[in-house]
């Protein structure tokens, strides 16, 4: 056979030869492990964020509740107290009424 002949066929065939090369398939049995623990991993990354971010949802609606409850609870105090506030403003303003017209008319105080 011609050796140019036979240099063109073997460059040919260069790249059919690395693949079937035994050197490269334990490469190839590794790249394929590689991917298929990064695909286990990324997939129990997943089902931990996914129980975490449940949790993490469950946490923030308890405090949401709370903190709903807490101002309720608040506004009520608030209310109760503004009442009572008025009242004793009306208490008091009757008082100075009663002051300044016994202060008019001369009457002791009692």
């Amino acid at each position: 056979m011609n050796p140019a002949v036979r240099k063109v066929a073997r460059a040919a065939l260069f790249p059919v030869r690395r693949v079937l090369d035994p050197r490269f398939a334990d490469t190839h049995r590794r790249l394929d492990a590689t991917k298929t623990s990064l695909h286990q991993e990324s997939n129990l990354t997943r089902w931990v964020m996914d129980r975490d971010l449940g949790r993490l949802e469950q946490t923030l609606n308890s405090y949401a509740a709370t903190s709903t409850e807490a101002l309720s609870f608040v506004g009520t105090q608030l209310r109760e107290l503004q009442d009572e506030v008025q009242a004793l403003s009306a208490q008091i303003a009757e008082l100075e009424e009663r002051l300044r017209v016994a202060e008019r008319t001369g009457e002791p105080r009692s």
